[in-house]
């Protein structure tokens, strides 16, 4: 019963931030970073290709002067990078040859790794039903960049009673019935209170 519903929980945060980044409220979510950011000032389109090797060795300042344009369109820095796998080892690579790339460990023993003190964090995957895809999604060989501030006056998640957005029910054994029920619930959205609290570099070329 705590593995199911570890997994359970696991796949709840999973949809979340799939969602943090592509729900739709016509979709019956709500409103994720690429919505909301769609046609603002803090929508930046990359010019510049990390396809290849000898590509990002050519491009990696000019792509350095992007990451600087668009995190300084932000009020204030960033809390974190958003992105995925793929681009989290590009952006790496360029970290380390400009000398902004950082790996510490956090107090929970975790690896960190920085682009100028700010943390990069993969997102992960998501099972859409069909297949298994990157939350940040790389389409046509291009993928995005998100910044975020996180507070209450940026970018924040919500949830009806305004503390943990998933809630797990255990079933009761002692009820009759030869099966048993239990539940995993996630209630939950996020408010960008602030647009300059967050910002995307998409249509980053990084290769097929």
């Amino acid at each position: 019963l705590a593995f199911q519903a570890e997994q359970k929980i696991k796949a709840a945060a999973n949809y979340f931030h799939h969602q943090v980044i592509n729900g739709t409220a016509a979709g019956g979510t709500f409103d994720g970073l690429k919505k909301l950011l769609s046609g603002t000032s803090n929508e930046i389109t990359s010019e510049t290709s990390l396809a290849t090797s000898a590509e990002m060795d050519a491009n990696c300042n000019a792509f350095l002067d992007e990451m600087d344009a668009f995190m300084s369109c932000m009020d204030g820095a960033p809390t974190m990078l958003l992105m995925n796998r793929d681009m989290l080892i590009k952006l790496r690579s360029i970290a380390r040859r400009a000398g902004y790339y950082e790996r510490t460990k956090d107090d929970f023993g975790r690896t960190v790794e920085t682009y100028a003190g700010v943390p990069m964090v993969d997102l992960g995957k998501y099972y859409d039903g069909e297949k298994t895809v990157d939350v940040v999604a790389t389409e046509a060989g291009k993928t995005a960049i998100y910044a975020v501030s996180l507070g209450l006056d940026g970018f924040h998640g919500i949830s009806p009673t305004g503390d943990g957005v998933i809630h797990s029910y255990m079933p009761d054994l002692n009820a009759p019935g030869a099966v048993k029920t239990g539940e995993v619930e996630l209630v939950a959205g996020v408010a960008l209170k602030n647009t300059l609290k967050a910002a995307v570099l998409k249509d980053i070329a990084i290769g097929a």
